[in-house]
């Protein structure tokens, strides 16, 4: 758990998804455990995933009360692998909408990064995506309202020369992400990338970074719900969110 300087500034939730299924990547922690916790007062059903079993637990006892028995964790690594449906019980087996929010970041030249340091990076902000979407792309066809949302970075917009290794696979990430919006147009299912400048989260927990300069976590899951909201036949394609102030070190 990280402190919550914004405690005392949580925007209200609007709009229910009752009936709903999502699912939270990265939600151990940080921006996903907001989310999660955001999330939770919708009245969906939540399958929330990470490698962490034991911090994912605290998320569920983080969550409003009355949504624990319709909250379900999942200790499982998607930067390996995907995900077995046929082991998860409805309606997590069956969800309608996918939040990936799950990553990683190397303050790192690009001199000095190896190639297992690329490799980890790629790993994390790419495939922990593509396994999630593949995992439960074929069950999300079958749902009236579907979506899915992804989390990428403002770093996949711009070179970065601090920190090149991560950069590259937001690139790549978001290449992926409007690929598959264009794929999946037929199907019309919105495919949602968020370019996210930094956010208070876990990251800055050793840092003396004053928490007003950088963006609300809160706002994020708020601008996530508002999405996941949205009716069928509407797509926010891509969403810029940076602090207000404009971005903050180190980049």
């Amino acid at each position: 758990m990280f402190p919550d300087p914004h405690s005392d500034n949580r925007p209200s939730i609007e709009g229910t998804l009752a009936g709903e299924t999502v699912v939270i990547t990265g939600a151990s922690q940080g921006i996903g455990r907001v989310i999660a916790q955001w999330f939770s007062n919708s009245e969906a059903a939540l399958l929330l995933i990470a490698r962490n079993e034991a911090k994912l637990e605290e998320t569920r006892q983080l969550c409003s009360p009355e949504a624990h028995s319709r909250i379900e964790i999942l200790s499982h690594n998607l930067a390996e692998s995907t995900i077995s449906t046929s082991h998860l019980k409805k309606p997590f087996s069956n969800p309608s909408i996918l939040v990936s929010v799950a990553g990683s970041f190397l303050y790192k030249t690009l001199h000095e990064t190896t190639q297992s340091e690329y490799q980890q990076q790629l790993d994390v902000n790419l495939f922990t995506a593509v396994n999630l979407v593949k995992s439960f792309l074929p069950s999300l066809k079958n749902q009236s309202k579907r979506r899915i949302i992804t989390i990428d970075s403002i770093a996949a917009t711009m070179g970065l020369g601090d920190s090149g290794a991560y950069s590259s696979s937001k690139h790549a990430l978001l290449g992926y992400v409007r690929s598959l919006r264009e794929e999946l147009r037929e199907d019309a299912i919105p495919v949602t990338s968020i370019h996210l400048g930094q956010t208070y989260s876990t990251s800055w927990e050793s840092s003396d970074m004053d928490p007003s300069k950088l963006i609300n976590p809160w706002d994020v899951a708020q601008s996530i719900h508002s999405i996941a909201c949205l009716s069928p036949q509407s797509s926010m394609d891509e969403l810029t969110i940076m602090p207000s102030g404009g971005p903050v070190a180190p980049f």
